[in-house]
């Protein structure tokens, strides 16, 4: 269950990814002179409907930098985010239930928060930089 959200997440980043490259290969969109976190493409020069395509470039843009960043944040093995618990997915029973009443305490959720609060920035540049390469390879 705690997989859930961040599979959404996942699901939703790909399928915008999917929908920029589509217009990337068809001519709707093209990679903008920087890319940044709400401009991962810009509308093609030479599009028929700028305005519409300058919308869905900027909109999917977001759409697929948000819910990337949403379900790697998740995803942090610190209580009261989701990867504390997938964590326990992949231990034996007997100790799953130890950790899970370990992550019950709420001072350690509490200190969870600000380790992730403390370490996700350094996360997003990376996640950041791998979205790009992905969908502009070898351009950046």
């Amino acid at each position: 269950m705690a997989a859930a959200g961040p599979a959404g997440n996942l699901a939703i980043a790909a399928a915008a990814l999917l929908l920029i490259r589509v217009g990337l290969v068809v001519g709707w969109f093209e990679p903008p002179a920087q890319a940044t976190l709400d401009r991962l493409v810009d509308a093609a020069s030479g599009a028929a409907n700028g305005g519409a395509a300058d919308f869905f470039a900027h909109g999917l843009s977001v759409l697929a930098m948000l819910n990337v960043i949403l379900a790697v944040f998740n995803l942090l093995p610190l209580p009261p985010l989701d990867g504390a618990s997938v964590v326990t997915l992949f231990l034996p029973e007997k100790l799953a239930r130890r950790v899970a009443e370990v992550h019950r305490a709420p001072g350690l959720s509490f200190v969870g928060l600000v380790a992730a609060w403390q370490l996700f920035p350094m996360l997003t540049r990376p996640l950041f930089d791998l979205v790009v390469a992905l969908l502009h390879p070898g351009l950046y």
